[in-house]
């Protein structure tokens, strides 16, 4: 088979699999973390899962000192989640999600702590 075949041969696949998995194939993740020397950190943007309608977010704070985590909407910058924790993770799905977003996380209080936040848009994470 030459390679132009199994090129139009792999697009093919693809595009069966864009069909029959829709909100798989644009699965990802993002993830920022916040070292003591840091006030904080954001992340890139994501878009909410296309057939849940929604964003799965955590919060580690690999310290006593609690880190905050909070999910901004692109377009207008307002807050549509927000988690804190203090040494362990904690975790959320936020639903009725339509556009894109990113996680910006910082230090609660004057305390300089660490730790991370993650944002994921996969079926896994969402359903």
């Amino acid at each position: 088979m030459r390679l132009s075949q199994r090129i139009g041969t792999g697009a093919v696949v693809c595009a069966v699999a864009l069909t029959l998995f829709p909100g798989v194939a644009h699965a990802a993740s993002t993830s920022c973390e916040v070292l003591y020397t840091d006030s904080g950190c954001t992340t890139g943007v994501l878009p909410a899962n296309s057939r849940y309608h929604a964003m799965y977010f955590e919060v580690s704070a690999y310290s006593a000192d609690a880190i905050e985590c909070r999910v901004y909407d692109r377009t207008n910058n307002q807050v549509v989640g927000r988690l804190t924790s203090t040494n362990r993770t904690v975790s959320k799905v936020i639903r009725g999600l339509y556009g894109s977003y990113w996680l910006g996380c910082g230090n609660v209080g004057a305390v300089s702590g660490s730790g991370e936040g993650k944002m994921n848009n996969s079926d896994l994470y969402t359903h």
